[in-house]
């Protein structure tokens, strides 16, 4: 005996305003057996719909995703279905039908489903073309059929109607002429019976249409109440939801304010003690020299005084020879008088009122990083200590420094102009090489291509590590990622639920928000990169396409080595930018501290910009582990909820170089 067929299960993706376009689509897809399901028909009172959905979406065959104007600019539920819809699809085998998008009117398709081709309901053969692909998709499962009806045979045939009626006129006219009395009496006892029979059907149908309207608005009230009470309590639990956030919000800034000024106040005693060694030194080494000028001024003085001993010991013998020996030593007289008057001023130092004497003291700190920094302290004994301390550190293109908190290497960002955006036109021909599904609307919101200057800065050189998070784990800052990201795709790979292993401490930490990214960052004395910095970073001075250059490489991309899961950081040394930095192309989405705005390039200031100052999402650059290529290139930006914890986010730190 073969095995039993089942119907065609199709999950009806829409945003609430199209429901009645919805609801006609239902009812065409029941009366073709195929088994769809619809929110307003399947959920039942008291189920939790952010339960069964998801459910919903798991176990159907596939997936019709309604487009109109509203569900498109609509944000919400929709949004995270659509997504959820897109992991399940990935996980398909190539050239399966799952994901089947159908426009009920004119309206542009999300980048995120364009590279599935999309049914037209309101073109004159688009609900032909759907049952194509229905049936289509149910050939490709073993259980699965669509039923279409075949078309209808019942039509009666009036011609034999006809036929029939006149031949029992034509008997009971016959009956009526041979026995016109007894043939009156049964017409009249059978038409009686017939009519109480048909009278009594009547009255029995009736009430079962009374008892089944009853029922039906009774059951119709009862789902309305229900519906409304769910609704209620929705608001209410996501009213009660934001309260709690925004209490928690406080008081991480409150935390964090702390923080600040905690470090705020360690810096400024910092720089205190080293201002009062500073003067220690200068002070002992203005002792020593005072101590070294004194000590030759005695000198000089004591050895000013012996000569004019001797020159008097000199004159008084002279005297006394002189008059005792005038003759015998006159010529040593004046042997002795010339050596006196010429020889002897030329060797006796001559002792200044004003002696004067100076000396350079060069420090030189030590410091452990490559940063180099040289000062000069100089002291004069007849004045007060001038102190100049002038760090100039000697840093460029290469240089790096590692962190004595984390152990993250970051590298040297200088000052300067880049490229930053891209035309729509452009990224249209780079995505166009590659695949067919681009349309130029999709880039739009990176133009203008426009010059930005950044002050110099650091970047980490590869994504913040799990071993590096767990440290602000383990020192109670940072939360614990969760087990399960909470954007509705789960993974059963070891490296998304064992952040804390050995095994994994070299990958990339995910499903951490962009709170907790910030958090990190702040507590390492560093910051997230803004969105210029990030792209300055990934494209060099001059705008490449990728960070290794303008040519796809198939060595420096995830998606080329048809990777399903992440690897540790640092295994593409080939993709490295022009800077040296790493994973900026295929690793994992990167939080930035830019708030995202499609049109912001169109107002960005051209010095040191800083993203819109408020908004709803936040900005995301770089990609993840299976990407695909036309968002590889470094200039493409999107977006994510700021309480996203996915397994495709994770994040990088930068800081100023000139604090």
């Amino acid at each position: 005996m073969s095995e039993t067929k089942r119907p065609l299960k199709v999950f009806l993706c829409h945003a609430s305003a199209d429901k009645p376009k919805v609801r006609d689509l239902y009812r065409y897809l029941r009366k073709r057996g195929i088994k769809p399901w619809f929110d307003e028909m399947d959920l039942i009172g008291g189920q939790d719909w952010q339960i069964e959905i998801p459910r919903a979406i798991a176990t159907s065959d596939a997936i019709i995703i309604c487009l109109t104007k509203n569900s498109i600019d609509k944000e919400g539920y929709v949004q995270k279905e659509i997504k959820f819809a897109l992991d399940k699809a990935l996980e398909m085998p190539e050239g399966r039908i799952y994901l089947i998008p159908v426009r009920f009117e004119e309206c542009e398709v999300p980048f995120s489903l364009s590279r599935y081709q999309w049914v037209d309901l309101f073109d004159e053969i688009g609900f032909t073309r759907l049952m194509k692909s229905l049936k289509t998709r149910a050939g490709q499962l073993e259980r699965a059929t669509v039923q279409i009806p075949k078309p209808d045979d019942s039509s009666p045939d009036f011609s034999a109607v006809s036929e029939e009626k006149a031949s029992l006129d034509n008997a009971e006219h016959e009956t009526a002429e041979k026995a016109e009395l007894e043939a009156a009496e049964k017409v009249a006892r059978d038409k009686a019976e017939k009519d109480a029979l048909e009278k009594a059907r009547l009255e029995d149908e009736e009430q079962a249409r009374q008892k089944a309207a009853k029922e039906k608005a009774e059951h119709e009230a009862a789902e309305k109440t229900t519906r409304e009470k769910a609704e209620k309590d929705a608001v209410e639990k996501a009213r009660l939801e934001a309260e709690e956030q925004a209490k928690i919000k406080a008081a991480q800034e409150k935390a964090e304010r702390e923080s600040a000024e905690k470090a705020e106040r360690e810096r400024v005693a910092k720089e205190e003690r080293e201002k009062a060694e500073l003067e220690a030194a200068a002070k002992l080494a203005l002792e020593k020299i005072e101590k070294e000028f004194e000590r030759k001024r005695e000198k000089i003085i004591k050895d000013a005084r012996r000569q004019k001993l001797l020159l008097n010991i000199r004159y008084k013998l002279t005297r006394v020879r002189i008059y005792a020996l005038p003759i015998l030593f006159g010529i040593g007289a004046i042997a002795f008088l010339v050596y006196g008057f010429y020889y002897m001023p030329q060797n006796i130092p001559v002792l200044s009122s004003t002696p004067t004497s100076s000396l350079t003291l060069t420090l030189q700190p030590s410091i452990t990083s490559t940063e180099t920094f040289a000062s000069t302290e100089i002291v004069t004994p007849d004045s007060t200590a001038t102190k100049a301390f002038t760090p100039t550190p000697t840093l460029g293109i290469g240089s790096t420094m590692t962190s004595d908190k984390d152990g993250m290497v970051m590298v040297y960002m200088p000052e300067g102009d880049f490229v930053m955006g891209s035309s729509a036109q452009d990224a249209f021909s780079i995505c166009a090489s590659i695949y067919n599904i681009c349309k130029k609307s999709q880039f739009n919101n990176l133009e203008p291509k426009h010059n930005i200057y950044l002050d110099s800065f650091w970047i980490d050189k590869t994504e913040v590590t799990n071993e590096m998070f767990k440290k602000c784990v383990d020192a109670g800052v940072c939360e614990i990622p969760p087990k399960e990201q909470n954007d509705f795709t789960y993974g059963g790979d070891a490296w998304l639920t064992s952040y804390d292993s050995l095994e994994y401490a070299k990958y990339p930490i995910v499903r951490v928000s962009w709170e907790e990214a910030n958090r990190y960052c702040v507590w390492m004395e560093r910051r997230l990169p803004t969105e210029a910095e990030w792209e300055k970073a990934a494209r060099g001075p001059s705008g490449n396409i990728y960070p290794w250059g303008n040519d796809l490489s198939g060595s420096n991309l995830y998606f080329e080595k048809q990777l399903a899961t992440l690897s540790p950081v640092g295994q593409f040394p080939n993709g490295a930018s022009f800077y040296g930095v790493l994973d900026l192309a295929g690793s994992v989405w990167e939080w930035v501290s830019d708030w995202y705005d499609a049109s912001y390039y169109n107002q960005s200031p051209k010095d040191n910009p800083q993203g819109p100052s408020v908004g709803q999402e936040k900005s995301i650059r770089g990609g993840y582990h299976d990407i695909l290529a036309t968002i590889a290139p470094s200039m493409m930006r999107t977006w994510a909820d700021p309480n996203l914890a996915s397994n495709h986010v994770g994040f990088r730190c930068a800081r100023d170089a000139n604090p």
